[in-house]
């Protein structure tokens, strides 16, 4: 689906499928996350911790990501971080100044040096980065630089 298609694309046609309940269910994440994370709990403890993933240039599920984020945020009063995979732990200097401070896209593009670190295009997450400085959601970063990752994927001797 091209950007001219998902523009034009009307949510009330969307459907996805609940794999747990083999049926499918309304795309609306507020009317699923509660009773799902109630599902998953241990001795009545919600979970805490929520993965979302991405085929990272799908639009629908940048969109989805965003919804849910949202149905999250208003779930309860929790404190709720975002976590990206995209982002190195040092850049978080950059995303707090995004988050709390400056708001500008352009700037942390270039403090992140996103097309080198990432890749794709910064506009795939801007709801969602939008969002995050709009509630003043904490944005953190999760991955590891490449040239360590590659570094402890090397064969070696043993200590």
């Amino acid at each position: 689906m091209d950007r001219e298609q998902f523009s034009s694309y009307a949510k009330r046609r969307s459907i996805l499928y609940d794999t747990r309940a083999g049926s499918f269910i309304s795309p609306d994440p507020r009317a699923h996350i509660l009773s799902a994370l109630q599902r998953s709990a241990v001795d009545g403890v919600l979970p805490r911790v929520i993965f979302a993933g991405e085929e990272h240039t799908h639009p629908l599920h940048h969109a989805m990501q965003y919804e849910l984020i949202k149905a999250v945020n208003e779930m309860d009063d929790q404190p709720l971080m975002i976590g990206l995979e995209m982002c190195w732990r040092q850049h978080q200097r950059a995303l707090d100044a995004f988050v709390f401070g400056d708001g500008s896209f352009e700037k942390l593009a270039k403090r992140t040096a996103w097309k080198l670190t990432w890749g794709y295009d910064l506009n795939h997450y801007a709801k969602v980065l939008a969002y995050a400085r709009k509630e003043r959601i904490r944005v953190v970063g999760l991955n590891a630089p490449y040239q360590l990752v590659i570094t402890v994927g090397q064969p070696g001797d043993a200590i």
